[in-house]
C-alpha cells in the first residue's frame, strides 16, 4: 500500500514526508528482497525440477532404447520360438501317432492278457477239480489201503491158523502113524495071536445077547 500524497507548499512538513518516503522504500526493498528470495528459491525449485525432468528424461529415453532393444530381442526370440513351435507341433504330431500306436499295441496286450486271465480261470476252475478228484482218490485209496491192512491182518490170522491146522494135521498122522504101528505090532504079536479064539468068542457072544458084564 502506497501513502497518500502530502499536500506541496509546507517546507516544514519535507523532512517528514522524505522520512516516510524513505521507510516506504525501504519497507519495498526488504519486499523486493523477500520476493528476490521467493523467486531464486522458486528458481532454484524450477532449476531442480528441471534437472530431475531431464533426468527423467534421460532415464525414459534410456528405458525406451531398452526397451527397444529388448522389443528387436523378443522379436528375434518370437522368431526362434515360431521355429521351435513348429518344431514342437512336428514332434507332437509324431507322438501323437506313436500314441495311437501304443494305444493299439496297449489294447491288443490288454486282449491278449484278457484271453490269457481267462484261460488262466479255466486252468485254475480244473485245477481245484482235478485237486477234489486227487482228494477223492485219496480218499478211496486211504480206504482200500485200510481194506488192505485189514484183509493182511485177516490173512496173517488164516496163515496163523493154517499153520497150526497144518501142526495139528501133521500130529495127527504122527499119531495115526503111530497107531498102526502099534496096532501092526499088536497083531504081530504072539498074545494078539493066542487071544484070536477068545476075541472070536466074545463077538459071538456079542452077536447073540450083547456084552455080559
Amino acid at each position: 500500500m502506497n501513502p497518500a500524497p502530502e499536500a506541496p507548499g509546507c517546507p516544514q512538513d519535507e523532512p517528514a514526508a522524505l522520512r516516510r518516503q524513505l521507510i516506504l522504500a525501504q519497507v519495498q526493498l526488504m519486499e523486493l528482497e523477500d520476493a528476490r528470495d521467493d523467486l531464486r528459491t522458486r528458481l532454484d525449485e524450477a532449476q531442480e525440477l528441471r534437472s530431475t525432468a531431464q533426468r527423467q528424461a534421460d532415464t525414459a529415453l534410456r528405458e525406451h532404447d531398452d526397451i527397444a532393444r529388448r522389443i528387436e530381442a523378443l522379436q528375434q526370440e518370437g522368431h526362434g520360438v515360431r521355429i521351435a513351435l513348429a518344431t514342437a507341433n512336428e514332434r507332437i504330431q509324431g507322438l501323437a501317432v506313436a500314441l495311437a500306436q501304443g494305444q493299439q499295441a496297449a489294447d491288443q496286450t490288454l486282449q491278449a492278457q484278457l484271453q490269457l486271465e481267462q484261460q488262466h480261470q479255466v486252468l485254475l476252475a480244473e485245477a481245484a477239480g482235478l485237486r477234489d478228484r486227487l482228494a477223492e482218490r485219496q480218499t478211496e485209496v486211504a480206504a482200500l489201503a485200510a481194506q488192505v491192512a485189514g484183509l493182511q491182518t485177516t490173512l496173517a490170522a488164516r496163515d496163523d491158523q493154517l499153520r497150526e491146522a497144518h501142526r495139528l494135521l501133521a500130529a495127527r498122522d504122527d499119531r495115526i502113524a503111530q497107531l498102526e504101528t502099534e496096532r501092526r505090532a499088536l497083531k504081530a504079536s504072539r498074545s494078539w495071536r493066542y487071544t484070536a479064539p477068545l476075541r472070536a468068542v466074545e463077538r459071538l457072544l456079542q452077536r447073540l445077547g450083547g456084552p455080559r458084564g
